[in-house]
């Protein structure tokens, strides 16, 4: 470790009077600092005209035991408070680091060049297991589906296809949702023993990031607008259209005890637009 330090000088009145010191960190930066002061107040008194004559009866030359033993006491505590903050600082890290997936739902998009775990499919992925989901990776069960970040999702008597797709643009593309609806067709058709046995009724849950570069409270809503026939077309075939913005609102509340996983599971199950308020979810209505 490299330890520096500094001072410097004005040259007034044909003299030479120090301006400034800078002091590395010491063992005792305040220790260091008197004796200094103290030193500076012999060679150049003019700069302590108010110093006491009997200043050096403070030195720690003429202290007592019971001073000493005072000094040394808070010395321990002021330590002991460092290693607390410490540890809390740590903690700290380590729970922005677990909870980080959280925040990634706002932001995240299927870039190649970022590492695998911190795309969006993977992120959806981890909450959605978070919630109590079990989340098959079809590109890793089988290589007869049509691929595109797809994941089996299912809880109980669900079965879901599940597509994920994230994008800079303000909103989403209708191919996204004509790609889930013909995968449910092509999937459903094939009878595959992907799916379970029991599972009579395969549904579609489309989770999209969109407009991911604006704060999500002034993101529009999926397929608002011109578009708002493909909600009324999902709820006919049984699909969900999430935005991780909702996704993100009801993962939170989970975090924080406001609502429960089971709860949670229910509201991503209903077809259509899925949003969600804290205690309240609004839906396009049938499950």
């Amino acid at each position: 470790m490299i330890a520096l330090a500094a001072y410097g000088t004005n040259y007034i009145n044909g003299k030479t009077i120090p301006s400034y010191l800078v002091l590395p960190q010491l063992k005792d930066n305040a220790k260091a600092t008197v004796e200094i002061f103290q030193t500076l107040e012999l060679v150049f008194p003019a700069l302590f005209p108010d110093k006491s004559k009997n200043a050096w009866l403070e030195s720690e030359e003429f202290m007592l035991s019971d001073e000493k033993a005072k000094d040394l006491e808070m010395q321990k505590k002021v330590a002991e408070t460092v290693a607390i903050v410490e540890q809390m600082r740590s903690e700290r890290v380590k729970l922005a680091k677990e909870n980080n997936f959280i925040r990634q739902l706002l932001s995240a998009t299927e870039d190649v060049t970022v590492e695998a775990s911190e795309r969006l499919s993977a992120v959806v992925k981890k909450t959605l297991e978070f919630l109590g989901f079990n989340v098959q990776d079809i590109d890793q069960k089988t290589k007869t589906a049509i691929k595109k970040e797809d994941f089996w999702v299912s809880d109980e008597n669900f079965f879901a296809i599940t597509e994920v797709t994230g994008t800079v643009n303000v909103n989403p593309k209708t191919k996204e949702y004509n790609d889930i609806l013909g995968r449910m067709t092509t999937i459903f058709r094939r009878r595959t023993d992907l799916i379970p046995e029991g599972v009579s009724n395969l549904t579609g849950l489309l989770v999209l990031n969109y407009d991911c570069e604006r704060h999500p409270s002034k993101r529009p809503r999926a397929y608002a607008g011109d578009l708002e026939h493909i909600i009324d077309a999902a709820v006919d075939q049984s699909i969900g259209i999430l935005s991780t913005v909702e996704l993100h609102k009801i993962i939170v509340d989970v975090k924080e005890g406001r609502l429960t996983k089971d709860r949670a599971r229910s509201i991503l199950k209903k077809f259509g637009r899925i949003e969600y308020k804290t205690g309240v979810e609004k839906t396009s209505d049938k499950e």
